[in-house]
C-alpha cells in the first residue's frame, strides 16, 4: 500500500550532496491465476537542490515482474518518474508526485493479452502554524 511505502522510506544516514543518489528496493508478491508474480520495485532518488531547508529530489523507478509457479507465458515490467519535495527541519514530505507505466503480456491458447497501465499520483502536505 502507499502508506506502507512511506512508512518504510528511509533516507541514507550520511548527508547527501547536490547530485547524489540513493536507491530503495522493495520486493512484493501479486497473486495471479492461482499462482504469484514476484515483483521488485527499485526507486532511485537524486537530490536536485536544497533551498531554505526544502530538499527537491527527482525519482526514477523500475518495476521487474517474474512469474512463479506458472509457465513462461507471462512477462511484465514498468517504469516511473516523479518528484519529491522534503521539509528537512520538520522531517515530512511536502509533495510526492509519481507517474508510472506498467506493461503486462500473457499468452493464452488462442490469443495474447497485452495490458499497458498508466497512473499518476500526487500527495501534498500543508503545514499550518497554530
Amino acid at each position: 500500500s502507499l502508506q506502507n511505502l512511506f512508512s518504510q522510506f528511509a533516507f541514507p544516514k550520511e548527508e547527501l550532496k547536490i547530485g547524489q543518489e540513493f536507491s530503495i528496493e522493495k520486493p512484493f508478491t501479486i497473486p495471479m491465476e492461482g499462482s504469484t508474480v514476484e515483483m521488485r520495485l527499485t526507486s532511485k532518488y537524486k537530490l536536485v537542490s536544497i533551498t531554505n531547508g526544502i530538499a527537491n529530489f527527482d525519482i526514477q523507478q523500475e518495476y521487474v515482474m517474474e512469474p512463479t509457479l506458472m509457465d513462461n507465458s507471462f512477462h511484465g515490467n514498468g517504469k516511473g518518474q516523479g518528484q519529491l519535495v522534503y521539509d528537512i527541519r520538520n522531517t515530512i514530505f511536502l509533495s510526492y508526485a509519481l507517474h508510472t507505466e506498467l506493461d503486462l503480456t500473457k499468452k493464452l491458447d488462442s490469443f495474447e493479452f497485452v495490458l499497458t497501465a498508466k497512473s499518476s499520483f500526487t500527495q501534498t502536505t500543508i503545514l499550518e502554524k497554530d
